[in-house]
């Protein structure tokens, strides 16, 4: 498999989770090389042993999001290993606890504002040069709303996240990389759980 040529090359963080395992099995193809990024070790060792019939080319990297500090140390190791990327699926994201928001505490609020803004900060800064060694290259987050309150620093994240993207689609108009914010349907999800332990009426399917 090694030995093969590598037609794609795609980055996919949150890869354990309901949407990025979605997308990490329709990438999952003959010469393609996933690059999977997620907090979970256990749980990205077992999505790996899903993918083995499908001859693709994995690389793990377990990252916890809210230490900004390791994503700025993974660009050496990822260069060892690839020389551009074609595509970047940005699928992580944490949820705090619902609360009225002069309840929430400062660390709920800035962990919430790493994970969910910040990262994507310091992963456009290691996938864009890879990204502009491609013919054809992408790099699309995902956000779905949640309550629109109780959920502060989770909402002024995404808000954060979709300007970030808007400067990233203004910069690369005459430029090589499609950036792109897809807002998903409410679907079913640990996450969304969380915020609707009995079930969210806007959810009509899985997205799985």
């Amino acid at each position: 498999m090694a030995d093969q040529p590598t037609k794609q090359t795609i980055l996919i963080t949150g890869a354990t989770g309901i949407l990025g395992q979605r997308i990490t099995k329709e990438c999952a193809k003959v010469n393609t090389h996933l690059i999977l990024l997620d907090q979970n070790r256990r749980k990205l060792e077992k999505l790996e042993d899903q993918l083995s019939q499908s001859q693709t080319l994995i690389t793990l990297i377990p990252l916890d999001f809210n230490h900004l500090d390791l994503l700025e140390k993974i660009a050496e190791p990822v260069s060892a290993r690839i020389k551009h990327l074609d595509q970047v699926h940005i699928c992580h994201g944490m949820l705090h606890d619902l609360t009225p928001t002069d309840q929430l505490s400062a660390k709920a609020w800035y962990q919430t504002l790493n994970v969910n803004l910040h990262s994507v900060y310091h992963l456009v800064r290691l996938t864009f040069p890879f990204l502009r060694r491609s013919s054809n290259p992408s790099f699309t987050a995902y956000t779905c709303p949640i309550t629109n309150a109780y959920d502060a620093a989770y909402a002024s994240s995404k808000a954060g996240l979709k300007s970030l993207v808007e400067c990233l689609q203004t910069e690369q108009e005459n430029q090589k990389i499609r950036v792109e914010l897809r807002e998903l349907p409410a679907f079913d999800s640990p996450l969304r759980r969380r915020a609707f332990p009995n079930g969210d009426p806007r959810v009509l399917e899985n997205i799985g």
